[in-house]
């Protein structure tokens, strides 16, 4: 654990194999981090990594207020010089997001640490009030739910009271264009064809991909498949789809190219495989 500038202890964990410097995979999760353990071995394992996890601000066991992405970038930031100033990365930090923690990847990768190399988003939306809590004028209720369960009772009351998706209210859970431009580092998104956050994902990585800064602008990979969120929808189940040959090559070429510095992920020029 480690203390912010403000005092606030952040609750975190580091998977390792060695103590030599590495390349460094950050998770920041809402949802405890005892719960991507097995990804995290996983990760360490297949890409020669350090994997630090950590409970974002308000949840699990770290201090704090939920802030709902406010605080998303400094504590970032913070997290980030503290790996670096422990020796443990090699000077190459990755993030890795999945679902809503996504967007916090987004916000730190905006905030401009040069040791912040890239990106691994899977199921995750850039724009949230735009595609998830609101759709064509339509309130959406599935990041109620998930409010409510991490502890942000108050989020969907006070969401009803702000319908205008271009209210400044919500600057903080969109990637604009104009944040777009701050990113300057590649990465791959993975989504499902009927997965909750699939237009919130096409968004984020046509974003990026158009809009992004020098090193992010045409260097973003899209790969969409026939999975939902969590692999099927209660009637139709899509085994080990997000596990397919095809993420993994994918994947590979994501790690070789932006953690380990060896080209190997321009292998699509048009950047989508669907």
């Amino acid at each position: 654990n480690f203390f912010m500038s403000d005092d606030v202890e952040l609750a975190t964990d580091i998977y390792a194999n060695t103590f030599q410097p590495q390349p460094v995979l950050i998770i920041r999760t809402a949802e405890g981090r005892a719960n991507p353990e097995d990804l995290a071995w996983t990760l360490v394992n297949r890409y020669d990594v350090k994997v630090v996890v950590q409970d974002i601000r308000g949840h699990g066991d770290s201090g704090g207020e939920e802030t709902l992405f406010e605080t998303a970038a400094s504590n970032g930031l913070e997290t980030l010089s503290w790996i670096t100033t422990l020796g443990w990365s090699n000077g190459v930090i990755g993030g890795y997001g999945r679902g809503i923690n996504g967007l916090e990847q987004l916000l730190i990768a905006g905030a401009g640490d040069p040791a912040f190399k890239c990106l691994y988003l899977e199921n995750s939306s850039a724009n949230l009030p735009h595609a998830g809590i609101y759709e064509n004028g339509l309130r959406r209720s599935e990041f109620d739910i998930w409010a409510m369960g991490q502890g942000a009772s108050w989020a969907p009351d006070e969401w009803n009271l702000h319908p205008d998706e271009d209210d400044p209210y919500w600057d903080l859970m969109r990637l604009s264009e104009a944040d777009a431009a701050l990113v300057t580092v590649p990465g791959l998104h993975v989504t499902g064809w009927y997965d909750v956050n699939l237009k919130g994902a096409i968004e984020a990585f046509r974003t990026l991909q158009d809009h992004g800064g020098l090193g992010a602008a045409g260097r973003q990979r899209l790969v969409i498949g026939p999975w939902t969120y969590k692999g099927g929808t209660g009637d139709i189940d899509f085994p080990d789809a997000i596990e397919s040959e095809t993420v993994l090559e994918w994947e590979k070429a994501w790690a070789t190219d932006c953690l380990h510095g060896e080209v190997g992920f321009g292998i699509e020029p048009h950047g989508a495989v669907v």
